[in-house]
């Protein structure tokens, strides 16, 4: 990025900082002494940033980190921060689309020729679901059923209703794998990705999203081992009194 400032042209440099939840441990006292020197990293740079004209300073921190912190001025950064979250469902959905249009099988089909060119992310939201049908289809089961971007959405969401592109690109991947192994015993010709190898190919998605909330939040497993030895939903707060 270049100064904005009138008549000036000096380059300025861009510090980015992340994974700063790694490299702590996770026991109590490590996780406090990793507030403690996040804290300490945004004290300085208030304290700094005045002083600093030509280094910008971008900060990725995960949510629940940042809303423990407690430092002079937090309130100052609220401006100036955003929340990274997949809101807008289309634009979701052009993740895996993107993916297949490096397929040239995909990108070449007849279907596709309607749509604005090879450049994904300038797509409206009509082309996506153009190319989205194609690849995966409509409907889960049948024209009754639920569509295949609803379910989607609604499957990889958590319980505060974010989506992660990371667990949408696992299930296709998982998906592709699937669809490859089933097309030798039964073809199918409807969609390049028939709507069942999503529904097969969750639960994988599922466990692996566990598995990745255990290594970044390893304080959560006792309660983790307990919601497995209950082995029910829906569980009500006395289950977890321990």
């Amino acid at each position: 990025t270049m100064d904005n400032r009138v008549g000036t042209s000096r380059p300025r440099l861009l510090l980015l900082l992340d994974e700063l939840d790694t490299g702590f441990g996770s026991t109590a006292e490590e996780r406090d002494r990793r507030r403690r020197s996040i804290e300490g990293l945004f004290g300085a740079w208030t304290d700094l940033v005045q002083g600093l004209e030509n280094l910008c300073f971008k900060i990725f921190l995960r949510e629940d980190i940042w809303q423990q912190l407690r430092f002079e001025n937090k309130s100052h950064l609220y401006g100036r921060s955003v929340r990274l979250r997949w809101s807008d469902q289309t634009e979701l959905l052009k993740v895996p689309l993107k993916q297949a249009m490096g397929s040239s099988v995909f990108r070449a089909h007849d279907v596709l020729q309607g749509v604005e060119g090879n450049y994904v992310d300038g797509w409206s939201k009509e082309s996506v679901h153009t190319a989205w049908n194609m690849l995966v289809g409509e409907r889960m089961k049948g024209s009754a059923t639920t569509d295949t971007r609803n379910w989607v959405w609604n499957r990889l969401a958590d319980a505060n209703e974010d989506h992660s592109p990371g667990h949408l690109l696992q299930l296709f991947h998982e998906a592709v794998r699937w669809e490859r192994d089933e097309e030798k015993k039964n073809s199918y010709q409807k969609t390049f990705i028939r709507p069942r190898a999503l529904i097969r190919c969750l639960p994988r998605v599922s466990e692996e999203a566990i598995r990745s909330l255990r290594e970044a939040f390893s304080e959560l497993e006792p309660l983790l081992e307990t919601l497995e030895n209950l082995g029910h939903t829906p569980i009500f707060a006395t289950d977890l009194q321990e």
